[in-house]
């Protein structure tokens, strides 16, 4: 991928939009069994539905609708100790006018009498004939007998969430009474508005948080309406009747903050529902409206949101980001000092071959002046004194320290060390690309996943498993779990002897029931007259309370171990597939940017320019020796011989003259090698330049990249999307906190739904 396509992701923030997807799935679609946008009745139809619709034919519209939106709500254990449920009867337009709350206290042990807290008017046992006692601070004490408690009570406390009804035709607004027989367009409504907020810790910081209310309302529609369209919601149809079913959750994206970051665009939470239709002759039954406030809860977003292994991912990222800029710069170095030193090689082959050029001219006069020498035999005594001198001045050139045989051989040397340089270059060059393509074998994977393992293993031997069991054990909701753990175990031993009673002592039951009936709870019946007997032949025996919390505590020590056994196998398996992953994409985005800079052809090109240079400089060192043999030695014992032997001179001129010529000819040869040797470190300048620049436009990108991809990438991140993450938790703890829209007693659960019934418009 080249550097502007990994721009462009990183631009676009391609992994808060993941996250925000996430996000969106587990907000609407993990709690709510349906959930859809602006669906056409015609393909949103449903067999299960429509047949359920005709199953129910013969029932009031109320009750269907009850049921219908209660199958919209995702079904689970309710464990709470009280179930709440809030009737509110409202005007057409949504305005409350009365409010009736029914409570269902359960009684699993079969208890004597309940203990409550209300603040209701008019109560009324509304399924038995159990009675209650009330205290001014609103306790009640039932006398339940054995049976669970179902009853009722009118209020005037104000709802969490508002609703507000408003109806269009045509366009413009109209009251219901006044639409009520018209025909038209039709537009209705329904806005909710969450008034009730708790203060939580976002970020080290108190914040005003709403509770998570989700509304799903639903209104069933005559024949007389037709292409029916639902904004937040669907249509489910019969034939005949139609009933719409909308979701909303209002209050949500204030609470998460979604307009101030990137998420805005790909998280959409509906706040009201919105239905459109062609009607004739409009009326409307009523319509109905289910709030739940624990939605969110069930879902355990904590975990299925759980970024922890993204997150070690991108800190990878980010490391291994600027070890690919750093590592950029230092190559960017390399070429430069290459650079360098290649003008200063191209520098001395333009001056050799100067030099060359001028030593040829000179071997041309020389064989001028020889046959100037064989037409003027004459003059052969001073001629041959000055040419003695002049061939020994041109002999010392070449075999003087540092002269041409020796400055050729090195030159030769010195271009074969290149060229064999650059072709070991080009080689590793090839065997780093081809390495880079090669996947890591399984005993690479294997040496990395167990230094994985074996640092985590460190982390929970040198403190870590201590800290998770601390975290557990300092959990208040965890000391809340063990105290409730602790009190059933501890009722459930005082029903289990109380039950044995009449088979051990009689006398004993009797003396049991005698302080029940004064008033003692069991358990503490039990506690005072049964475990003293027990105790009096055990005098080390702990009391029947100590003896169950030393139980729980056991039972919670050997949880505990469990849980850092799974945190230590998580812990390992995440390891192991960040530290390969990891290595797989460093490698993928190195061979990435070689392949972009054309490292492999600049070196090659690189080599080949070497290769002319060395073979340049072989020639030139053939050709100073072949001269120098040739004919500076054959010329020099030419003249030499002219001294000592006058009768033969002519025929040492004649030798001369031949010498000369042979040095003439090889003189182009020479300056053939001089001009390879000046167009072979031309073609590594190039090459080199060009390799340079490779390196410099590689530095550069990989500094952009590094700044604008991976580090921003990795602060927006840990800014926004942690932020969103820490809100999610606070508003999921403030659903769960939500249990009452009365009051509950201490050390009770409780679970509350409101279902708000709408007048129709006739």
């Amino acid at each position: 991928m080249k550097l502007c396509e990994l721009k462009k992701r990183f631009q676009n923030k391609y992994v808060i939009r993941v996250a925000a997807g996430v996000l969106t799935i587990a907000l609407l679609g993990g709690g709510l069994g349906v959930y859809s946008q602006k669906a056409q009745a015609e393909e949103e139809k449903n067999p299960q539905e429509t047949q359920v619709l005709a199953d129910e034919a013969q029932e009031d519209e109320e009750e269907i609708l009850k049921k219908t939106l209660s199958r919209q709500v995702s079904s689970g254990t309710i464990t709470a100790g009280k179930e709440e449920t809030v009737y509110v009867v409202a005007g057409a337009n949504g305005k409350t006018k009365e409010v009736i709350v029914s409570e269902w206290l359960k009684n699993p042990q079969g208890k004597d009498t309940l203990e409550d807290a209300s603040d209701l008017k008019d109560i009324e046992n509304v399924k038995g004939n159990e009675t209650f006692s009330q205290k001014e601070d609103g306790t009640l004490t039932w006398q339940a007998h054995g049976a669970d408690i179902y009853y009722q009570g009118t209020t005037e406390k104000e709802l969490p969430v508002d609703l507000t009804v408003s109806y269009r035709l045509d366009g413009k607004e109209i009251s219901p009474e006044d639409l009520a027989g018209k025909s038209g367009k039709v537009s209705i409504r329904m806005d909710y508005t969450n008034k009730e907020q708790v203060q939580a810790d976002v970020n080290g910081k108190k914040e005003n948080i709403s509770v998570p209310f989700t509304a799903i309302s639903g209104m069933m529609l005559s024949d007389h309406f037709s292409n029916v369209e639902v904004t937040n919601g669907k249509v489910i149809s019969d034939g005949k009747n139609q009933i719409v079913i909308g979701v909303a959750m209002p209050g949500l994206a204030d609470s998460l903050k979604t307009e101030d970051t990137d998420l805005d665009t790909d998280l959409e939470i509906p706040s009201y529902v919105e239905v459109t239709a062609d009607v004739e002759d409009f009326s409307l039954g009523m319509t109905m409206t289910m709030l739940m406030s624990d939605v969110l809860s069930d879902l355990d977003l904590e975990e299925s949101l759980d970024l922890s292994e993204l997150s070690e991912a991108i800190d990878t990222l980010s490391d291994a980001s600027g070890q690919l800029r750093d590592g950029s710069g230092e190559l960017k170095e390399g070429t430069g000092t290459l650079a360098d030193k290649s003008q200063d090689l191209n520098a001395g082959a333009a001056q050799l071959a100067q030099g060359i050029t001028a030593y040829t001219d000179g071997v041309s006069q020389v064989a001028g002046g020889v046959r100037t020498l064989q037409e003027k035999s004459g003059a052969l005594g001073s001629g041959a004194t000055e040419l003695h001198n002049g061939i020994d001045t041109i002999a010392d050139s070449f075999t003087s320290q540092q002269g041409l045989l020796d400055g050729s051989d090195s030159l030769k040397e010195g271009a074969t060390q290149v060229s064999q340089g650059a072709d070991a270059l080009y080689a590793g060059v090839q065997g780093l690309t081809q390495s880079l393509s090669v996947p890591l074998s399984q005993e690479q994977k294997g040496a990395m996943q167990q230094q994985a393992r074996d640092a985590v293993d460190d982390t929970f031997a040198n403190g870590g498993a201590a800290e998770i069991k601390k975290q557990f054990t300092d959990n208040e909701q965890v000391r809340q779990l063990t105290a409730a753990l602790v009190e059933a175990q501890y009722q459930q031993k005082a029903a289990e002897i109380y039950s044995q009673l009449p088979a051990i002592d009689p006398a004993l039951k009797t003396a049991v029931d005698n302080a029940v009936n004064g008033g003692a709870s069991l358990t503490d019946a039990i506690e005072s007259v049964v475990w003293p007997y027990v105790k009096s032949g055990y005098n080390n025996m702990p009391t029947l309370r100590a003896a169950v919390e030393a139980g729980v505590a056991s039972q919670m020590d050997t949880l505990l171990d469990g849980i850092v056994g799974a945190c230590r196998e998580s812990a390992q398996q995440a390891a192991e597939q960040a530290v390969v992953s990891g290595a797989e994409g460093a490698k993928g985005q190195i061979a990435a940017q070689l392949d972009q800079a054309k490292l492999t052809e600049n070196v090659g090109a690189l080599a080949d320019g070497a290769k002319q240079v060395s073979d340049g400089a072989g020639r030139l060192s053939t050709g100073v020796h072949t001269l120098y043999e040739d004919g500076i030695r054959p010329m020099q014992s030419g003249i030499q011989g002219l001294f000592g032997s006058v009768p033969t001179l002519l025929d040492g001129i004649n030798t001369l003259s031949n010498g000369s010529s042979t040095l003439a000819k090889n003189s182009g040869q020479l300056n053939s090698g001089a001009t390879a040797l000046k167009k072979g470190t031309d073609a590594l300048i190039d090459g080199v330049k060009e390799l340079d620049e490779g390196a410099e436009t590689l530095k550069e990108g990989m500094e952009e990249f590094d700044q604008d991809g991976i580090q921003k990438l990795t602060d927006t991140y840990h800014g926004e999307i942690q932020s969103l993450m820490d809100r999610i938790c606070a508003v999921t703890e403030a659903g769960k906190a939500y249990q009452t829209f009365t009051k509950l007693p201490q050390d009770m659960d409780g679970t509350v739904k409101f279902i708000i019934r709408t007048e129709g418009v006739e």
